[in-house]
Formats: structure tokens, sequence, C-alpha cells
């Protein structure tokens, strides 16, 4: 505006008198400038029929494109009235065309674009549309929001981004290649840089988990027949082998039994048929028999396959694979760090105590002597009650 004496302004972009003042006439406002306007037709077809479709014209300077391009939008009006475009099969290499005239080639569905010369394009693959940009700037559209461009210090009109109806729409998404199935949820494509419909994998069962482990079986110590033929009474540690026929063979025992080892699985708990190790080979068992408490204590191992052995030779029995507990009522899952891996903990008393760090002592004196501070809870194995320490 012009200043005239005292600050007052006299007029405002040449008009005088009452002024009316609108957003475009303000100095921190600007249009955009013109650009060009660019489209894409991705499927080349012998007939037109549907968006994204186009076509070869018989003379070789005319193509037909239908009404809507590649992204399901009405480009008719884009198309109309256009002295000269630029065509394109890569996106990137334009030629610059003159248009003779563009015309309905089915009247709502596809347009006609004669070029007057002819394009060089082939029948097959994408067709890029584009303009040249006008000079001056570009009109305000229906439905512009303005939005401050900080580069230049205006507010420039500007559209809203168009909705998303379909996860599609979305840059990485593609569900329109491979449709998806029933069930079915987004993967993630690395090699294409995209969302595309798959089947996720999944663990049925905490059991299946790569950090679940069941608890090993107790009584599973391996056993060494030291070199001594079946005996009686031999002394605790040593445990005989003999040969009955050719499909069994004898462990014999000591007065203090086999608690523990290996002989007390397999006739305590195995299930049948069962794989053992004797010295390196392999043995499939079929049964086992307790004859401890006979005049000559042993167990009977009933072999699938004919065996021999030699009875002045040491061999080592034991499970080919190491067995585990099956889970129990009310177990619960507890973290072992030594193994990376959940195991099952049956809810007794005194695990249920150790996961809380409640010690268990025979008295004060030792439940003191175990850094049970005065005053602090701990179990009392003596009288099986919980008590404070004095």
């Amino acid at each position: 505006g012009t200043v005239s004496g005292g600050g007052a302004v006299s007029s405002v972009n040449t008009q005088t008198g009452v002024v009316s003042l609108g957003i475009e006439d303000l100095d921190d406002f600007e249009l955009q400038p013109n650009t060009a306007q660019s489209a894409s037709w991705s499927n080349y077809t012998g007939s037109v029929s549907g968006d994204g479709d186009w076509r070869l014209l018989t003379g070789a300077s005319a193509i037909e494109v239908d009404y809507h391009d590649g992204n399901g939008v009405d480009r008719s009006s884009f198309l109309a009235g256009l002295s000269t475009i630029k065509l394109s099969q890569d996106g990137v290499n334009f030629t610059q065309f003159t248009i003779d005239f563009v015309v309905d080639a089915q009247s709502g569905i596809s347009k006609k674009i004669q070029l007057t010369a002819a394009h060089g394009l082939t029948g097959s693959g994408s067709l890029y549309i584009e303009t040249q940009a006008a000079s001056g700037s570009a009109p305000l559209a229906d439905g512009d929001i303005l939005q401050y461009v900080s580069a230049d210090s205006k507010f420039k009109p500007t559209q809203l981004p168009a909705s998303v109806s379909s996860i599609d729409d979305l840059s990485d998404v593609d569900t329109s290649t491979v449709a998806p199935t029933d069930g079915q949820t987004l993967i993630w494509d690395n090699a294409n840089s995209q969302w595309v419909p798959g089947t996720a994998a999944s663990s049925s069962s905490i059991q299946t988990a790569t950090d679940f482990e069941l608890q090993p079986a107790a009584g599973t110590a391996s056993i060494t027949r030291t070199g001594a033929s079946q005996t009686s009474n031999v002394t605790s540690g040593n445990l005989g082998l003999g040969i009955q026929g050719s499909g069994y063979t004898y462990w014999s025992t000591n007065p203090d039994g086999f608690s523990g080892t290996v002989l007390d699985y397999l006739v305590n708990t195995a299930a049948f048929p069962i794989d053992v190790d004797i010295s390196g080979t392999t043995y499939t068992l079929t049964a086992a028999a307790d004859y401890s408490t006979t005049g000559t204590p042993h167990v009977e191992l009933e072999h699938d396959v004919a065996t021999s052995f030699s009875n002045a030779a040491s061999y080592t029995l034991s499970l080919a694979s190491t067995p585990t507990l099956p889970l129990q009522n009310n177990d619960i899952l507890q973290w072992v760090s030594a193994d990376s891996a959940f195991k099952p903990v049956p809810q007794t008393g005194s695990s249920i105590r150790t996961l809380l760090g409640i010690g268990e002592y025979v008295d004060d004196t030792a439940a003191g002597t175990g850094g049970v501070s005065s005053g602090a809870l701990y179990y009392n194995t003596t009288n099986s009650n919980y008590v404070l320490k004095t």
C-alpha cells in the first residue's frame, strides 16, 4: 500500500477508498507454479475396456487409452484439448509429439489420441503420458488448503493427501499381484521391499517352541561291567554281564540294588521298545525284568535281535538318548539360564520356596550360618513350618 502522513494507508495494491482484501492479496500468499502433468497406463491389450488399458491403433500414429489410468484416476479431462504430448514406455525417456486431435474412441470409455507423426511405440508393456508445464501460476483448485512453505516464507495451496480406501493403495503393500487367501497375513518381502500376503509361521504349542525343554528323567546313570562274568554279591559299583541264549543280556546287581542307574529306568519307567547304547553300539530292547531279589541278583534285558558279547570284555550300558519327564498337573515354567530354556517345575513347597527365595534350615543356628538375618522368614525343616529368625 501507499503510506500517507501519520502512517495511514491511502491505497492498497493501487486500490483506493474502501478496499476489500482477499487472502490472495496478502504478501505471504503465493500460488503454486504450473507443473507438468503425467499419468500411466500399465496394461497393453487388444481391446480397451478397463482401468489402465491401452493399445496401438492402425496407422502407427494413433493410440487408444482408457479414461482411467493404471491407478484408476479419470484422465479424460487431462487428455482433452492437448496440443503437445510426451510419450514413454519406461517412464524415464520421453519423446515429444504434436497432437492432431483427441476424440472419444469408445463413448464414455476411452480416448483416441491422433499424432501428426509416427509414435514408434511397441505393442507391449506400459505407456506413460506427460504434458509440458504451462507458464505462470496454477489456479486454485476445488478442495485446496493453504500450507506454509518455510523456504519461500509463503502460504501456498495444496491438496490434502488422497484417503486410503484399500491397504493396497499404500506404496509398500502389494495385494494385487498375488491375492490374499483366508487366514493369511501381510509378511515382508525383502527382495521387493514391500508387504505381501503370506502365511505367517506359528507355533501351536509352547512345547514346540525353541526355548522350551522338558526336564531330564532321573535315575538314568550309565553302568559299566568290569570284565567279570555274571556273579552274585558283586561289590558296590561293579555290575556283571552274562548271556542267556542269543537275545538276552544279564546285568548283575549288587546288594545295594540299582537305584538311580539306567537299570532303574529300564525296569521301572521305560516304555518299550527303547534304544540303549552298549559301548558305542545301539541296541533295541523289548523288555526288562527285575531279578534283583533272587539268589543271583540281576536284571535281564531282552533284545529284539540276537546279540553277541564276550564274558572277558568290559561294557558300558547307557540310554541311547536322554529321556525326559512328562508334564505334570500344576507344573510351572521356570527359566534355566544354563540351558537357555524354560523348563517345567512342579509346584511343591520346596520349589515355591526356592522361587520366593525362602531358605530351608534345620534350626535358627543353621539359618544364621546360612545368612538369614534376624527377623527374616525361613522354613524350619525340623518342625516343617515357617518361622522368623530370632
